[in-house]
């Protein structure tokens, strides 16, 4: 079936890997990638608990459309965790094909707990998941590490999540790379996969996976491709530019779940068709169907399930206030005032502190948060 998929858990102390399958209920209400890696970490995060506890997982998920004919599908990676410099939840997707052959390997998401007593990097293989020594190139940068990965196992195709190596000084986010061109230069996330002693995920593939309905995807492809401009932000009022960001921050959140590069849907615009062509790709590939608005429910679920996280760490509204950082300046509103934060919790559905409202909660099904793995 398109959707048997597995993931592993993997305790770096004891040295026990665990594979489940993922239960159908999960990949209908969170789909793939950043939405099932939220869940997981929600669920299988004690709260309260301290950033720089080895019990804080780190959290690797590939699209339900990675590996397939979808565009920039064919690798993205997501990566999530709690983020031990700032103690929110952290989410980065990067591109390349390390997302695809981890799906190739046998696994959508891997769940790595635990610190490693020495260095360690991760070997994935048609289903088995080996935890290697690490130790002769633990100094070296993420290109490096990928290289000396790749001679080991012999295979220069080989794709390898790798982190960067740590500076003098306070604990500071670290470089993480799949390749020699995608990666971030500094995440807070490189920073906790660092903690566990894991200096990297290498992955070698041999298996298949499968389709739905092939040459319905490919099709689907097509008119995915057929890109329509972004709306011209000119002489919008304040309120439109925000229930924009909203739109926007639903179809990435989306995306992520898809395993499809955040560029991809930065070239689509917040309106139909592309809702339209995702909900019909994502029939033919897995065989879940989905109304566009259905997606658009989705993305929006997946959105306040990490709000949901964040709150119950104990941000405060101006701490969560930060997410206006890096959007476009909003006319008659500077990123923090009250007035645009609650013009901002009014679109989502939030009160005035950044709660999602028990409305809110109840029509995305998130009023009760069912722990579907355990």
């Amino acid at each position: 079936m398109a959707l048997r998929r597995n993931a592993a858990f993997v305790d770096l102390k004891s040295g026990k890997v665990e594979i489940k399958e993922i239960p159908q209920q999960l990949r209908e209400s969170c789909l793939g990638g950043r939405g099932i890696d939220m869940h997981l970490l929600y669920n299988l995060t004690e709260t309260g608990l301290d950033t720089w506890d080895p019990g804080n997982i780190l959290v690797l998920g590939a699209g339900v459309l990675a590996g397939t004919p979808a565009p920039l599908a064919a690798g993205a990676i997501h990566i999530g965790g709690r983020l031990p410099l700032t103690g929110m939840a952290g989410s980065l997707i990067l591109g390349g094909f390390f997302g695809a052959e981890l799906r190739f390997a046998g696994f959508d998401h891997l769940v790595i707990r635990g610190r490693a007593d020495g260095p360690v990097y991760l070997g994935v293989q048609d289903g088995i998941i080996e935890i290697c020594d690490a130790a002769t190139f633990w100094d070296s940068d993420s290109l490096g590490a990928r290289g000396v990965i790749s001679d080991t196992l012999g295979e220069d195709n080989a794709q390898v999540l790798s982190v960067g190596t740590p500076g003098e000084g306070p604990p500071a986010p670290l470089e993480l790379r799949t390749d020699a061109v995608h990666g971030q230069e500094a995440s807070e996330l490189g920073l906790l996969m660092k903690s566990k002693n894991i200096k990297a995920v290498a992955v070698r593939v041999t298996m298949p996976i499968e389709i739905e309905d092939p040459d319905k995807a490919l099709r689907y492809l097509g008119e995915l491709m057929a890109l329509s401009p972004l709306p011209d932000a000119e002489d919008q009022s304040g309120r439109d530019i925000i229930q924009k960001i909203y739109e926007d921050e639903c179809l990435q959140a989306l995306t992520d779940s898809l395993g499809i590069m955040r560029c991809s849907a930065d070239l689509l615009s917040s309106e139909m068709p592309q809702w339209e062509v995702y909900s019909l790709l994502l029939e033919a590939v897995t065989g879940l169907g989905y109304l566009p608005s259905e997606l658009m429910r989705t993305g929006e679920r997946i959105f306040n399930q990490e709000q949901l996280f964040n709150i119950r760490e104990g941000f405060s509204w101006a701490q969560m206030g930060q997410i206006f950082k890096g959007h476009r300046e909003i006319p008659g509103f500077s990123p923090l005032t009250g007035s645009a934060w609650e013009l901002y919790c009014q679109v989502h559905g939030w009160d005035r502190q950044g709660r999602p409202t028990p409305e809110i909660l109840e029509r995305l099904g998130l009023d009760e948060t069912p722990d579907l793995f355990f």
